[in-house]
């Protein structure tokens, strides 16, 4: 049996509350969770002032509140499976689901006591619970080993209402020119001196790293903040830029501070297209068994300030980096 609890962080990944982008007639949501609490409503306003919710939380407040669709009870069972078919057509995020194999999934709502969607645990209910949330997650995860679920997309452009595959996976690949060597020849494992924590897999974190790391581990990946121009050595590029096993990400339109360099959700799918170059990359590394370096605090949270001008990008790809991060750890350390 696999148990979601997002109170304690078990497949947290796997909650609605997971920032984890999806669309809905054509807008995009930052999480399942906001996409399904404004389907309940057929008023516009309502919708949007859900969509726009700072949290999950905020949005599953709003929408106990609105005129429930009089198809509500019909609807809301195929549109959940309908949603997560998209959060789980991401790399990663799917091959995750799929080593669950043919266990049970159930999320444990003892928290709150949702006895429609998950499985409450509480001395009054023992257990009790249509448990809907896990069984559209297996039905998913039946859809993805049959080889019919939605794979390999960006995420962004399925809509609701089709089966076809998400947008395009092809980006811009202009910030690669400098990396393009990889991979390379492995020269066995040498002293760094960096702090990191490892995880379990093909995955570290660490708090910063030094040019000097790069070149003691040529055969490990380290990724870091870029812009689309691949220009510039603030923050983790001044020690990764140049060094044929630096990997940059995008998060930013150009290395300066005018307003006109920095991303923003007005550009999302321009933002979305390009970092889908990178991301696949990594995808590919990982899957050759490469060990990969990440930044402590996430990509995007330092000069590129993404979280401000451009929430639901940075949520877009805080969602593909956690896919990544749970394929690296289905793997053993390289």
């Amino acid at each position: 049996m696999v148990r979601i609890d997002r109170q304690r962080g078990d497949h947290a990944a796997w909650s609605n509350f997971h920032p984890a982008p999806v669309t809905l007639d054509g807008l995009l949501y930052p999480s399942v969770e906001h996409a399904f609490q404004a389907a309940k409503s057929r008023d516009a306003a309502e919708r949007e002032a859900i969509r726009r919710a700072p949290t999950p939380g905020a949005a599953k407040r709003l929408g106990r509140r609105v005129a429930l669709r009089p198809d509500w009870e019909e609807v809301k069972f195929p549109l959940m499976v309908s949603l997560l078919r998209q959060k789980f057509g991401v790399p990663g995020l799917g091959e995750a689901l799929l080593l669950s194999g043919g266990q049970e999934i159930i999320e444990d709502t003892t928290g709150w006591h949702d006895l429609t969607w998950g499985r409450c645990f509480c001395p009054s209910h023992q257990g009790a619970g249509s448990n809907l949330l896990g069984l559209a997650l297996m039905r998913v995860r039946s859809e993805l080993a049959a080889g019919g679920g939605e794979r390999g997309g960006s995420g962004v452009s399925q809509s609701i209402d089709t089966s076809s595959p998400p947008g395009s996976d092809q980006g811009s690949g202009e910030h690669l020119r400098v990396q393009a060597a990889l991979p390379l020849e492995d020269d066995g494992p040498a002293a760094t001196g960096v702090s990191a924590r490892p995880l379990r897999g093909r995955w570290i974190e660490v708090d910063r790293y030094t040019r000097g790391d790069l070149r003691a581990h040529r055969d490990w990946v380290y990724i870091f903040g870029d812009n689309e121009l691949g220009e510039g050595r603030g923050g983790q590029a001044g020690a990764a830029r140049g060094e044929v096993n630096g990997l940059g990400i995008p998060t930013k339109r150009a290395p300066g501070t005018q307003a006109s360099d920095y991303w923003s959700d007005a550009t999302l799918a321009h933002n979305v297209a390009v970092l889908q170059g990178p991301l696949r990359r990594l995808e590919n590394l990982i899957l050759e068994g490469w060990t990969v370096v990440m930044p402590a605090a996430g990509v995007g949270t330092g000069l590129a300030m993404l979280p401000t001008p451009a929430p639901l990008t940075f949520a877009y790809l805080s969602h593909r980096l956690a896919a990544l991060r749970s394929l690296a750890a289905a793997g053993d350390v390289r």
